[in-house]
């Protein structure tokens, strides 16, 4: 830019603003840290950011000024020079010409007045003398003729509303560790031309000429350059005044927030203290001490408001604590660590007489050593600020340190780890966020008074949705609470959350004080770009490339080197803002993004940077639409609330919304950054005009919206000078991009989506400043002369072609490249023409495809003459990349042997990756060996090779292969420890593998085989031979094989789960080849490596399989074992029925000692052999059974039984089939906790009624399709006996499920208390009664299709939950005890027409009623008995229209949403009333 700067004669003036911004980094270094104490000079210093700014502004139209140029081919449109003439006098030919009438003359005056430097002169008459001016801070353009003088300038700075626009600005924050002439970036250098601004004044020219030909004007530009110098200069001189002349007195510079005596604690405990008592107890034992003669220092550390002083002041006033110690002094240390006012302090504790005028801190050490002698002290120093060094620090523990010292102890609170961990003599106490328990605990406290209220239902539900933006925080919980507690109603606590008002900047020492400690930590570099995410909504992903891209557009990230690329220097700035706290790294679980790193901003940090960003940031959504300030830069409109759409996908309009949007525009001059999330529509784009006209600035533009009726022709809209980052939606395939974008000359980064073909300009190749373009393949292959495009660093589909415009000497200049893919390479004809992409020059090059078209089948391709194997031979080696390669791929290549660069001289030694794909003539493959760094190999449809060999790789992939024979090594132990991911598939002629062959003998030399394997994958090999049962290692997190004769088929993923299928395999022999003989699992089929790590194992289709416990002894990890579609199971010879339960009770033989679930899910399996897995699972704590036929009787075994035989004859049902019974063992009472039966119709309990009861831990039993089990289990008498229905359950019982309940149904439990919370009756249609009224924790009830149920009795004093649906017989409903209910559903209950006590309902939230005819009447009644009848009510879902004009409805003032849907779906017509 120097050299452009001097053709067009503006050297000597920008080389003075050069100096000017200079001496502003000098200036802004000297007084770094004062502003935020100086009001004054806070003032001064946001003046001159504002300077900064708009030199940025002016700086960069320049470069877009030499940019226009350099596009246009020397071209430059002048605006006070004849046409013809260029800057130094040459002739020069211009296109078109420019009106110069609407364009005031600038030229360079001196103004007497200071005022004229507070406005920008906006209109001038004929002479040049000023007519209009703008005012720089709130906009506001008043008239200046000179015959009023500067009056009107003066008055209008007075004003109310210029006053507090200018207070906005000085409340901007000031750099704190970095000086404000870098943030900007405002430096003129030959790369700078990514952060270069221009200046406001000239917003409106440049919005007229954004779409034309920027005109070149040297007078105009010459006298912006020579204002801007001057002003920084009268800003300069401002600021040495305020700081070096001490116009202002030194104390008032020196104040820190620190110190304010506001924040003076004491030792009284303010208040219970919560979730405590861990760290409380260990400093207590710390304190007891095993050297009473030595001085022990506990720090406790932890961010502001998290409760250091609170668990100080609690340990301070311990009873045990106060008899351990003969003094106790607390003090308030703050930033004024003075040791002669602390010293004083101490001795108020210790002495009764006053040591008035006595300012030595010798003495007053000599009077405390007297006092504290031979006594034991506790002194707490709270509040610890001062970075102390240690010379101070023991200088003041001096006196507690003397010969007579007895076990004193100091306590210090401070939120500094240094500190901390530099004075302590035992590790920090770090304090993290309360536990939800505690904390809501305390939260109670503070709003209600009263950690235990109940009362007011409604408030606690809107106190835990504030609790929980808490974050932990109890000094977060305390400003909450107070806030509350002013006013205890709904309206007050909604309107404190809606505002979160507990976040407000008046709060000193809360939450967001402590994290602007760290914030305060980071460079200034960081401290922008962690600010400027403030703009995207809380928990928001951030894909690390494209953040790092909008800082990059932003000017924020510094490039130190010339060989750095700014990536990844931005990469480098978001690790550290990781590391420091401010952000997280998460996993997301959406396959389509792939293997990409996201960001998310901790909530807390997210609401800090919000605060602090204020006055440069903003967030505009349907919740806080409100004006935005005019020193705002970067603006994020978020619309998910505010728009919906209907049951077609459309967006529908929010007039409202946009209304308010038009309200704010008038402040977004500044603009710099808008980002628009969520879904909007045509109108919306109406309520953005106005920003666009006003905001000249932008460099960051992103429009994420899926069903917007706009996104490319915003290009139209916005000004072109500045923008640097671009991501617009299309609509649909075909869009065209406006050609209007092609003047973007600045763009650095155009995302236009991946799945959406667009068409681009004609001009699109202007883009010379475009580092990335995220589009389809499509549109990188539809530019034309795309060479001109030389700042590209990723070109991943250039289609070679031979017209003009798109041959592959487009490459040749496009030397800034990291990532390359060229197709099509059947059209490049001599080694020469591929020379001519310079391929070897592109130094930075990490990632290159290289693609022939080549993608006919077999039988045509054997036919087909066309290509020719010596030409592309000649261009490959004509493509020879650069040395810095890493990653390669071929496809589609013709010739039958390797490039020399791949083969003979190996060029590419930095190579990580090589894939070879469609090469079906090559046979002589690269010289693997001679690639030092390969970690990769991947060959793909390559039809003539026969043998590889294979160095020592981390990841081999081997698919389609029809010749391949063998694969071979140079080291198989080396290969052995290497390889992370092998995967084969369709090699179907393979049979050696090295270290398939040679596992038998790595295992005889005791080498682990395949220790380090994570993916294992074998498809359809059927020659191939492993000798070695799988998976080889613990390690392997997937695993497939199938079509491998010697294995059954196997699906294995992480957390130790295995599949082993017997129908997906025919290739098989035990399987396929004798259909009758059963699959034996057995010790040799289970001898698996490392199998004491699989935790999860299914078995799953095979027609007769045989398992040996034996072999499952191995499985000591399994905690799951499933069997499923086995039409026969059985137990191996191993374990014999006459002697099974002996030697299953012995210790030795213990085959699942893991084992927590056992699901058997259609299987054919007896209840004898079920007996012996149970046994075998002592620790068994899920039994689930489903479609089980053979299983016909459960019977608990007796306490203490060991000699049951399985042989002996059960009972009842049974008793013609023994096999039926299932035996289940003593031992498992105390470990099952969830029983699950479906299906097993012939099912029932066998002996007593006990049942389930004995099971001391049962927490969930579900019991579906199996009516002959609940008749069974419950007690049947006569009618009127109380003990009819009766079924015994145990106490620990959280959930029940059943279906087929007899007539009359009633839970009960042996002990008097129980906890079932959850009962699900359904399909039922016997149940006459269900009675209640032992389920005292019920909390909720679902009764289903009991179309006899005629009566509902039990005490639902906790049911908050009740749904009662399609029970056609159910006439009336008793509430009376329902006082906790919050929801309740009714569908489909015909009869029922009484509610009887429903005004009990105080709490109810949702109601749902459909297709029940008699309720509507009924509430009606209800609503003209019971006042304010269900006020509550937040949600209302009914089917019947009428039902809204009743009296009901029109008390339900806290209703927030209303259902209506018949039993279509449909919605009808509504009369007015209703």
């Amino acid at each position: 830019m120097e050299t452009w700067i001097r053709q067009v004669g503006v050297a000597d003036d920008t080389e003075r603003l050069k100096s000017e911004i200079e001496r502003v980094e000098a200036v802004i270094a000297a007084v770094k840290g004062r502003a935020a104490e100086n009001r004054l000079l806070a003032r001064s210093l946001g003046r001159l950011k504002e300077l900064l700014y708009d030199v940025d502004d002016m700086v960069d139209e320049l470069d877009y000024f030499r940019l226009q140029h350099q596009v246009q081919g020397g071209t430059i449109a002048l605006d006070n020079q004849p046409q013809g003439m260029d800057l130094n006098g040459g002739a020069q030919l211009v296109d078109g010409s420019r009106d110069n009438s609407g364009v005031p003359n600038r030229n360079d005056r001196k103004k007497r007045s200071k005022a004229w430097e507070e406005f920008s002169i906006t209109e001038e008459d004929a002479e040049g003398k000023p007519l209009k001016a703008e005012c720089i801070y709130c906009h506001t353009v008043v008239r200046c003729e000179t015959t009023k003088g500067t009056s009107v300038l003066h008055n209008h700075l007075k004003s109310v509303n210029c006053k507090r626009k200018r207070a906005a600005i000085e409340q901007t924050p000031i750099p704190s560790s970095d000086d404000v002439g870098a943030q900007n970036g405002a430096t003129i250098s030959p790369h700078d031309s990514d952060r270069r601004k221009r200046m406001r004044s000239d917003e409106v020219l440049a919005h007229k000429t954004a779409a034309n030909t920027l005109l070149w004007d040297k007078a105009d530009i010459c006298n912006r350059i020579q204002q801007a110098t001057h002003q920084l200069q009268k800003a300069i001189s401002e600021v040495q005044k305020l700081h070096g002349l001490g116009s202002v007195p030194s104390w008032n510079l020196c104040q820190n927030t620190a110190a304010d005596p506001c924040r003076r604690t004491s030792s009284l405990i303010q208040c219970k203290m919560y979730g405590r008592d861990d760290e409380k107890n260990s400093i207590i034992e710390h304190m007891r001490g095993d050297k009473p003669d030595s001085v022990i220092v506990l720090p406790i550390v932890g961010i502001g408001g998290i409760g250091k002083t609170a668990l100080a002041q609690i340990i301070y006033n311990e009873p045990t604590v106060k008899s351990m110690f003969d003094y106790r002094i607390w003090i308030w240390v703050s930033s004024n660590f003075d040791e002669v006012r602390l010293t004083t302090e101490m001795l108020d504790f210790v002495s009764q007489e006053k040591c008035v005028g006595i300012s030595s801190l010798a003495k007053l050490q000599e009077i405390l050593v007297t006092h504290v002698a031979s006594k034991r002290t506790l002194l707490i120093l709270d509040d610890v600020w001062d970075d102390i060094d240690n010379s101070r620090w023991n200088k003041l523990l001096a006196p507690l340190r003397s010969e007579n010292a007895k076990g004193n102890v100091i306590i210090v609170t401070t939120r500094k780890l240094s500190i901390a961990k530099r004075i302590g003599t035992v590790l920090p106490f770090e304090l993290g966020s309360l536990q939800n328990e505690y904390f809501w605990l305390l939260f109670k406290t503070f709003a209600f008074g009263d950690e235990n209220y109940k009362e007011h239902q409604s408030l606690t539900i809107i106190g835990q949705q504030i609790a929980k933006n808490l974050q932990g925080n109890p000094l977060a919980a305390q400003t909450a609470g107070m806030l509350l507690r002013d006013d205890l109603t709904t309206d007050h606590w909604r309107n404190i959350l809606k505002k979160e008002k507990w976040k407000s900047q008046q709060l000193n020492g809360g939450i967001m004080h402590a994290l602007k400690l760290s914030y305060n930590e980071l460079p200034y570099y960081l401290q922008q770009c962690f600010l400027y995410c403030s703009i995207f909504p809380n928990n928001h992903q951030f894909l690390s490339n494209e953040l790092v891209c909008i800082w990059i557009s932003q000017g924020f990230v510094k490039c130190s080197h010339s060989t750095e690329r700014l990536e990844e220097i931005g990469q480098n700035y978001l690790t550290d803002l990781r590391n420091s706290g401010f952000f997280k790294q998460v996993e997301t679980k959406d396959p389509t993004l792939g293997d990409q790193t996201f960001y998310v901003m901790p909530p807390l940090m997210h609401d800090f940077a919000r605060l602090v960003s204020g006055t440069e940031c903003a967030v505009i959504d349907d919740l806080a639409c409100r004006e935005v300030l005019p020193t705002i830069r970067h603006l994020s409109i978020l619309t998910y609330s505010a728009y919906h759409e209907d049951q077609y996908g459309n967006v529908l309009r929010n007039e409202k919304f946009e209304g308010k949007l038009r309200r704010v525009v008038n402040s977004m001059r500044k603009l710099r950054t808008l980002v628009l999330i969520g879904n909007y529509d045509y109108y919306f784009l109406q309520s953005l005009q106005g920003i666009f006209q006003k905001a000249q600035n932008l460099r960051v533009l992103q429009i994420s919206a899926a069903y917007a009726g706009f996104g490319y022709s915003a290009c139209n809209l916005v000004n072109s000078t500045h923008v640097r980052y671009l991501k617009l939606s299309g609509k649909e395939d075909n869009d065209v991009l406006p050609e209007a974008l092609s003047k973007f000359y600045h763009l650095q980064v155009l995302d236009i989506g991946l799945d959406i073909c667009s068409t681009v300009p004609n001009g699109m190749n202007s883009l010379i400043s475009l580092r990335h373009l995220v589009a389809s393949k499509a549109v990188y292959s539809s530019i034309s002369s795309i060479g001109k495009m030389t700042s590209l660093q990723e070109l991943p589909d250039f289609k070679v072609d031979s017209r003009a415009s798109f041959e592959i000497a487009q490459l040749q200049s496009m030397s800034e490249l990291a990532e390359l893919s060229v197709s099509q390479l059947e059209k490049v004809t001599t080694r020469e023409e591929a020379y001519g992409a310079k391929l070897r020059e592109k130094l930075h090059l990490e990632k290159l495809h290289l693609s022939w078209a080549n993608n006919l089948p077999q039988d045509k391709y054997d036919n087909d003459m066309n290509f020719e194997p010596c030409l592309s031979k000649e261009v490959l080696e004509g493509l020879e990349p650069h040395h810095n390669l890493k990653h390669l791929q071929i496809s589609g290549y013709f010739s039958g042997t390797s490039p020399d660069w791949l083969v003979s001289t190996v060029s590419v030694t930095c190579l990580q990756t090589l894939h070879l794909e469609d090469c079906r003539e090559l046979q002589v493959l690269p010289s693997l060996e001679r690639l030092p760094l390969l970690t990769k190999l991947k060959l793909r449809n390559m039809w003539k090779v026969r043998q590889v060999s294979v160095p020592s790789l981390e990841e081999l992939v081997l698919i389609e292969m029809p010749e391949l024979e063998s694969c071979s090594c140079n080291s198989v132990r080396d290969l052995n420890l290497s390889l992370r991911v092998l995967l084969i598939d369709r090699c179907r002629v393979l049979k050696v593998f090295p270290l398939f062959e040679s596992c038998a003998k790595l295992i005889i030399e005791q080498k682990s085989w395949l220790s380090g394997l994570s993916e294992l994958t074998v498809h359809d090999c059927p020659n191939l031979t492993i000798s070695h049962t799988l998976p080889p290692s613990s390690s392997v997190c997937r695993l497939s094989i199938t079509g491998v004769s010697t294995l059954p088929g196997m699906n294995g993923s992480t957390n130790g789960e295995l599949t082993i299928m017997g129908y997906h395999n025919c290739g098989w022999d035990i399987f396929s080849g004798s259909p009758d003989k059963p699959t034996q699992l057995d010790d040799n089929f289970l001898s698996f490596h490392h199998l004491w790590a699989l935790t999860s194992l299914q078995l799953e289709g095979y027609r007769t399989i045989s398992i040996s416990l034996g072999g499952f002894r191995q499985l000591v990890s399994l905690k799951t074992l499933e069997i499923r579609r086995c039409s026969k199971v059985f137990f191996s010879s191993d374990v014999l029925p006459e002697h099974s339960c002996e030697d299953m009770a012995d210790a030795n033989f213990n085959a699942l000692p893991s084992l927590k679930h056992l699901e058997i899910f259609r299987c054919g399996i007896t209840g004898k052999w079920l007996s012996v897995m149970l046994r075998h699972a002592r620790a068994l704590e899920e039994l689930d059974l489903w479609y089980c036929n053979q299983i016909l009787g459960l019977l608990m075994e007796e306490t203490g039984s060991r000699s049951l035989n399985h042989t002996s004859m059960p009972r009842a049902s049974s008793a013609s089939n023994p096999d039926g019974l299932v035996r289940i063992p003593s031992n498992l009472i105390p470990s099952l906790k969830k029983i699950i039966i479906k299906w097993c119709n012939e099912l029932t309990f066998q002996r007593d009624k006990d049942g389930f009861s004995v099971f001391t831990s049962l927490e969930k039993v579900t019991v579906l399709g199996c009516p002959k089990l609940i008749q069974s289990l419950v007690h049947k008498f006569e009618n009127n006996d109380q003990r009819n229905g009766r079924w015994l359950l145990p106490h620990s019982l959280v959930e029940l499920e059943i279906s087929g309940s007899p007539e009359t149904l009633q839970p009960c439990f042996l002990e008097d208390y129980n906890c079932l919370k959850k009962l699900q009756i359904g399909y039922s249609s016997s149940l006459k009664l269900l009675q209640l009224h032992s389920c005292t924790a019920l909390e909720e009830l679902v009764v289903d299709g009991c179309e006899s149920l005629a009566a509902l009795e039990g005490n639902f004093t906790c049911l908050k939950e009740l749904v009662l649906r399609d029970n056609s017989g159910l006439e009336s409903l008793q509430l009376c005890t329902c006082t906790a209910l919050e929801a309740l559903t009714i569908e489909d209950c015909a009869s029922l027409a009484v509610l009887e006590d429903f005004g009990a309902l105080r709490g109810l939230r949702y109601l749902d009623v459909f297709r029940c005819p008699g309720l509507s009447h009924c509430l009606e009644r209800l609503s003209s008995q019971v006042y304010e009848l269900c006020a509550g009510l937040e949600r209302l879902g009914t089917d019947d229209y009428s039902f809204l004009a009743t009296s009901f409805c029109k008390c339900l003032t806290s209703l927030r949403r209303l259902e209506f849907c018949d039993r279509q779906g449909k919605v009808r017509r509504m009369t007015d009333e209703q």
